[in-house]
């Protein structure tokens, strides 16, 4: 299991906090969650097989993808905003 990542950021007086986390080869799945006030906004699950084609993957491999969801996720919700 990789470690997750968090980032909390203000947008419009509004403060925001992003996690997503690998759920690990038991539960094969990138999860992030897009939370204000204790509320989640925002769900994105997407499993290993959908973003690599299979669940046997290398544990760096996870990691760059965390990461890429993490931040693609929070730089698509700010330029909605």
């Amino acid at each position: 299991m990789v470690q997750g990542l968090n980032t909390d950021f203000y947008l419009n007086g509004k403060h925001y906090h992003l996690q997503t986390e690998d759920w690990g080869s038991d539960k094969p799945y990138l999860v992030t969650r897009l939370y204000c006030q204790g509320a989640v906004l925002k769900t994105l699950k997407r499993s290993y097989n959908d973003i690599f084609g299979t669940v046997h993957i290398s544990s760096d491999v996870v990691q760059v993808a965390l990461k890429h969801q993490h931040e693609g996720f929070a730089k698509e919700f700010i330029a909605k905003k």
